[in-house]
């Protein structure tokens, strides 16, 4: 078959999934319930398909959680003033911070190193939730069919909600090796295809479910089993996301990296990312405005084109711009001349689909204003969703070593867009570290510290701006911005707290899992990257 000829699911599997959305006429509770039981049956029948191919009838193995309880939170703990001040300390930037599951209950070591902790002392899900509770970290990530294993969500949930916290994100767990193997939502295999794309469906309607912010979407393939794929990879991804974005209104963020020799990517550069972004959603104005037309009577004319315009940009607008980045430091440093502080420029400046601003003035100067369209356009801040602060040396993987500990000033330009675009306190910053070396619990609060300190010295770089009536202090000449940049971490005070790494030692003991061996920050030790370079770095 060739591959222009590939199709990413079965057309009666797409039909049936819009004709259930039609039947309730809009995404709701009662709508996703209704799709989740539809999916999770086909995909079981996917799965024993598949396992009879593939695997001699073995399913396909699932990175299990152990069983979740239920447990009260622990005001006692929680009011005890260390807590107070790890929670004083966290929330002094203003910044929103979430925590991903799987960072820190694993056993202590990574994809690239030993386990050197038994599994006695590793922290389990609810250790991490109550962590988090008490240093006040509100938001929380995870796998759906990993950590969020079969009768692991009711728990999970409950445990937040009586915490006052969220769900910032689910991943699909893609991380399996019928997925891993054979190409995932991109596979030369039709029965591989599709089981990918319902399990990124259904991560999308659980996270609906759950009230998370939105989904991560991984475009890569981690591991020893990576596989070519025999499909056009970014036409089916653009076609998933334009479903996904119809059939669940979740917003998505896309997470890409610009390269490792361990991982096949579709979008390997932020421009690449954003470009997938905008297609995908002009996709899904196209097959709006084509359903409207449809409801019209199919045909255009000059009696209909205002009204047909007008529907079309009303409906578009529950969508619009809900396709983003989550942009993770390291993966920008993994090749050369690759900053995150462009890749942030980039993201906060990425416009909405320009097919629909098109369609919003020519309905302006019709006289005609939409009112949904009026509103979206008014709040929209680019495309940045989500962070994952991290740090790794240029062109040498990705061993996520804490934030700004390699490449602070770039980190510190990063911060400074996010803050002058007023995006600093919507996006969620969620530390992505897997501890090689030491407790990826200090790593993780070493990590906040990173960031807010970050930040405090930026926003010292934009008092110095507005101070000397600059329109932007990073276009200064090296050596001035040099000055200014060492004014704004040695002569000017900043405005954040640390956070006692005795805390993780202090709950450690409170669990019964404390850790023997001295801490070793995951960090590197190298020069930031020059800002005139971070500046200047081509995409």
């Amino acid at each position: 078959m060739p591959e222009e000829a590939i199709e990413l699911v079965n057309p009666e599997l797409r039909k049936t999934l819009f004709e259930i959305l039609r039947r309730h006429g809009e995404v709701n509770p009662a709508y996703r319930q209704e799709a989740l039981t539809f999916v999770q049956k086909r995909m079981g029948d996917l799965e024993r398909h598949i396992a009879d191919t593939f695997f001699n009838g073995q399913q396909d193995i699932w990175s299990k959680a152990p069983e979740v309880r239920v447990t009260a939170p622990n005001w006692t703990a929680f009011n005890s003033k260390e807590y107070e001040a790890a929670r004083n300390a966290v929330s002094s930037g203003g910044l929103k911070f979430s925590a991903g599951i799987w960072y820190l209950t694993g056993r202590l070591g990574s994809r690239f190193s030993p386990v050197i902790v038994p599994d006695g002392e590793r922290l389990s899900i609810e250790d991490v939730i109550n962590f988090c509770h008490r240093v006040g970290v509100t938001g929380i990530a995870w796998h759906t069919r990993g950590e969020m294993g079969p009768g692991n969500r009711d728990a999970i949930l409950e445990n937040l909600k009586t915490r006052n916290m969220h769900v910032s994100s689910e991943f699909a767990n893609l991380f399996t090796e019928t997925t891993m193997k054979f190409g995932g939502i991109t596979s030369g295999y039709a029965a591989v295809r599709e089981l990918s794309y319902l399990r990124k469906l259904e991560g999308m309607l659980w996270c609906g479910q759950d009230g998370a912010d939105f989904q991560v979407d991984w475009l890569g393939q981690d591991g020893p089993l990576v596989y070519q794929p025999n499909a056009p990879r970014r036409r089916l991804l653009i076609e998933y996301m334009a479903d996904a974005l119809m059939l669940t209104e979740m917003p998505i963020a896309i997470e890409y990296k610009t390269g490792d020799p361990a991982v096949k990517m579709t979008e390997k550069d932020v421009t690449a990312a954003l470009d997938m972004a905008k297609e995908a959603e002009s996709l899904v104005y196209s097959r709006i405005k084509q359903q409207v037309l449809e409801g019209m009577g199919g045909k255009l004319n000059a009696a209909n084109a205002l009204a047909w315009t007008t529907e079309s940009v009303r409906l578009f607008s529950r969508l619009a711009g809900k396709i983003g980045l989550n942009i993770e430091d390291g993966h920008d440093y993994t090749e050369s001349a690759r900053t995150t502080s462009h890749a942030v420029e980039e993201g906060i400046n990425s416009p909405l689909t320009p097919d629909f601003l098109s369609d919003v003035h020519f309905l302006k100067t019709a006289n005609i204003e939409v009112i949904e369209a009026n509103e979206v356009i008014k709040h929209f801040k680019g495309r940045l969703f989500h962070r994952h602060p991290n740090d790794s040396f240029i062109g040498q993987g990705d061993p996520d070593f804490i934030p700004a500990s390699v490449h602070e000033t770039d980190f510190v330009v990063a911060a400074y867009h996010e803050q002058k675009a007023g995006l600093h306190k919507e996006i969620s910053y969620e530390p992505d570290l897997y501890a090689v070396r030491g407790d990826p619990l200090k790593d993780f609060v070493e990590a906040i510290n990173r960031v807010n300190r970050g930040h405090a010295i930026a926003a010292n770089l934009i008092a110095i701006e507005k101070k000397e009536g600059l329109s932007c202090i990073l276009d200064q000449p090296q050596e001035k911005f040099s000055r200014y940049y060492v004014m704004a971490v040695q002569e000017m005070p900043l405005n954040y707290q640390r956070i006692d790494l005795d805390i993780v030692d202090k709950f450690r003991e409170e669990v019964g899992k404390p850790i023997k061996f001295p801490y070793v920050p995951l960090q590197g030790h190298g020069k930031s990257l020059p800002i005139a370079k971070a500046r200047a770095s081509p995409n």
